[in-house]
């Protein structure tokens, strides 16, 4: 047998650095989300009224950044120092919230597929009432004719629900140039043109509807991304599956190395495998050296 050895503090070793490396990219990311998110609330001048962040009617996607950064901030600051000073309430920390974000992740995925209907009202309320606000902030904007060029829709179930908006509704007293009209994310492209026309939604609600069909995208945004899931059902399930896994590991490499610094701290030369020779007689080393 090789005298070669692995102890406590090599194993440890490997393991501490391994997550110190990878939740320093999570700090550094959380970092820049945050950042991103207090220049983007700065830039609106929200920073300076902090009252004015609950006049938005819809989703100010500016939470995004900051919850999402947010977590990837505390995570990660926790898995890198408490990894580096093998501090033991740092590492619990980090594992209970990880834990705790997997549950989260797991109960919502069950309650989504048992509550499929109630999933899909609450999304076309969400969409609806983002519809209304979309005038109103410039990130909700450009969130919304994001959603609605990518997945070629138009509302929630349709263009009426522009109807919903109080620059692009039928109604007489609207006396906006984009009355009967949707947004100019709603339009078919045209690859032949290179300048984006944003007007090429005005008055198109007041046609009918095979007129409107050659022009706007006519298919609501909730069933469009009902076939977006139904056609990506095994690169979504794969994703979330990954990340379930990383979760899992982050998790077992944690309570590892809680393990190892408390085995390190009771027995400083303990071994976790001791492959050595037993040591020779004295006599037999006398017999070698005459």
């Amino acid at each position: 047998m090789s005298g070669k050895h692995f102890n406590v503090h090599e194993v440890g070793c490997c393991i501490k650095y391994f997550i110190f490396g990878f939740n320093i990219i999570f700090w550094l990311l959380g970092a820049a989300f945050l950042s991103v998110a207090l220049w983007a609330w700065s830039e609106k001048g929200v920073l300076s009224n902090i009252s004015s962040i609950t006049d938005l009617g819809g989703f100010d996607p500016v939470w995004l950044f900051l919850v999402v950064g947010g977590v990837m901030f505390v995570l990660g600051f926790a898995g890198c120092i408490g990894a580096l000073r093998e501090n033991a309430f740092l590492l619990k920390f980090f594992s209970v919230f990880l834990g705790i974000i997997f549950f989260l992740e797991l109960t919502a995925g069950v309650l989504a597929f048992v509550f499929k209907d109630w999933i899909k009202d609450q999304l076309k309320f969400f969409i609806n009432n983002n519809i209304r606000a979309y005038r109103d902030d410039i990130d909700l904007q450009n969130l919304i004719d994001f959603t609605q060029d990518y997945w070629e829709c138009c509302g929630a179930f349709g263009p009426e629900d522009w109807n919903l908006n109080i620059y692009f509704n039928c109604t007489d007293t609207n006396l906006s140039r984009e009355k009967c009209g949707v947004p100019f994310s709603c339009c078919t492209k045209d690859p032949a043109e290179d300048v984006i026309n944003t007007q090429c939604g005005y008055d198109i609600r007041a046609k009918d509807d095979n007129e409107q069909k050659m022009f706007i995208h006519t298919k609501g945004c909730v069933p469009q991304f009902e076939k977006w899931l139904q056609e990506n059902l095994t690169v979504v399930a794969g994703i979330f599956i990954g990340i379930a896994l990383l979760q899992i590991f982050g998790i077992c490499l944690a309570q590892n190395l809680l393990r190892t610094s408390l085995i390190k701290e009771l027995h400083p030369s303990t071994s976790l495998f001791n492959n050595s020779s037993p040591p020779r007689h004295p006599g037999a080393i006398l017999e070698n050296i005459h």
